[in-house]
């Protein structure tokens, strides 16, 4: 059932900011994708555009609390028996440092600014 058929007239539940672990198994998705297009003999650069939204979903779901997402509005879509939020991504630097684990974490969690771009590097197991 699409969002919209289950949705009240009220906009504070409006749209997929509603039920976010839709949006959280999106991006899972996106990931899934992702790796079967990677390569190890022909590394790859991938641009990725989005909305701010599932930016935040993305970097946080799972990760503070309940939800990690911050300023979100009511679950009122969410509908799963058990409401588990698994993380969309770990954060880990390459020697393990837990300082600059924790930096890197923030600078990705924080909200996006107006055309804002980060850059980073994904590695799949």
């Amino acid at each position: 059932n699409s969002y919209k058929s289950r949705r009240s007239s009220d906009r504070s539940s409006y749209g997929e900011s509603a039920e976010l672990y839709v949006v959280a198994e999106r991006a899972r998705r996106f990931f899934q994708w992702l790796a079967t297009q990677s390569s190890s003999s022909s590394p790859r650069h991938v641009v990725v555009c989005s909305h701010a939204a599932f930016y935040r979903c993305l970097w946080n779901f799972g990760h503070h609390g309940d939800d990690g997402v911050p300023l979100q509005v009511t679950q009122s879509l969410d509908d799963r028996p058990i409401k588990e939020n698994i993380p969309v991504v770990s954060y880990r630097t390459l020697d393990g440092n837990e300082q600059e684990r924790l930096a890197f974490a923030s600078s990705m969690q924080k909200d996006f600014a107006n055309c804002e771009m980060r850059s980073l590097t994904i590695a799949f197991k």
